[in-house]
């Protein structure tokens, strides 16, 4: 039995994915041979690529995990980091995420970063609380998505660095695939929060010309200039932020 999976490598280009197929088919013809067993042998791959070739895993959901054990290299260690996600997908009481040994730390934490490295020094910036990025643009009849004209935009605060990838068809059909998205809530004390996958290149456009001098400009409003339909860039453009 073959199963794909999706994953990123250290030495893969930072905005596609991979696909790697897995033969998980039992070498034993004992037909007891039991699910654990499946599981078991496939994490044993997961581990080998990650250790080989720092392909990260699918993450997983979170009480299911023991919480001494790496996910990604599946050593012991008690003072293993929880990093914990909010897929987007699920309810929030459901969360996925990694155990990871001080070992595997850095390598994962140099992935993770690749995954957004257009956008990072904004999220990591913990004196910025919100990003800009656009509203889903629908039809005030109908409700339906609409896909032409300008965008609203709004302030949202990323939940999760953790980047997923999707197919993007926030601009209509066709849509764009191995798009990653990242996490995020808005910040309105007027409406109750809404949640939702954002494009990494959206928020980097939405955000560009409020970074441009090295500092996030507060001032700066996106609805002025439409970035996402106006402002064009060049696929390693990056937000760069004084310290």
């Amino acid at each position: 039995m073959l199963v794909r999976t999706r994953s990123t490598s250290i030495c893969s280009n930072t905005l596609n994915d991979d696909d790697y197929d897995y033969d998980i088919t039992p070498i034993s013809n004992d037909y007891h041979f039991t699910a654990t067993q499946y599981s078991n042998r496939y994490e044993i791959y997961e581990y080998s690529e990650w250790k080989q070739y720092g392909i990260l895993p699918s993450p997983k959901n979170f009480n299911t995990l023991n919480e001494c054990l790496c996910s990604l290299c599946g050593r012991e260690d008690e003072n293993a980091i929880h990093y914990k996600y909010f897929s987007g997908f699920t309810h929030e009481s459901e969360q996925l995420g990694f155990n990871i040994c001080s070992l595997c730390k850095i390598k994962f934490e140099v992935i993770i970063k690749n995954r957004a490295e257009m956008i990072w020094d904004l999220l990591d910036n913990k004196n910025i609380t919100y990003v800009w990025a656009p509203r889903t643009r629908r039809d005030p009849i109908t409700n339906q998505r609409v896909y032409h004209g300008p965008y609203t935009y709004e302030k949202w605060r990323p939940i999760s660095n953790y980047v997923s990838y999707m197919t993007d068809s926030t601009k209509g059909y066709p849509g764009k695939e191995n798009t990653p998205f990242i996490f995020c809530s808005t910040e309105n004390q007027y409406e109750q929060n809404v949640s939702k996958l954002i494009p990494v290149v959206d928020i980097l456009k939405s955000n560009y010309n409020a970074c441009k001098f090295g500092k996030f400009d507060a001032t700066y409003d996106p609805n002025i200039d439409d970035p996402v339909n106006t402002l064009e860039l060049s696929p390693d453009d990056k937000i760069m932020l004084c310290y």
